[in-house]
């Protein structure tokens, strides 16, 4: 992850999502999870390959975890 966001900043980019799945729990952000979160900016997004669902997250810098609200859109058609 740390060689991806240093290679999307040196490109000029900016991240603004990390995902993963979680394939037998729910997509809730494990203590693992939470001790890892060192980005605020970021939303966390797991999937859940067990419930199939899709949550997101943000992870405050004192570790205060909150969801966020995630829409999935269709892809735009194309011409």
């Amino acid at each position: 992850m740390f060689a991806a966001a240093r290679q999307a900043r040196a490109a000029g980019l900016d991240l603004i999502g990390v995902y993963h799945s979680h394939p037998a729990t729910p997509p809730r952000m494990s203590q693992e999870d939470i001790r890892l979160a060192n980005d605020s900016s970021v939303v966390y997004l797991i999937y859940s390959l067990a419930q199939e669902e899709l949550k997101g997250f943000r992870v405050s810098r004192d570790k205060t975890v909150s969801e966020t609200i995630v829409e999935v859109a269709a892809p735009a058609a194309s011409t």
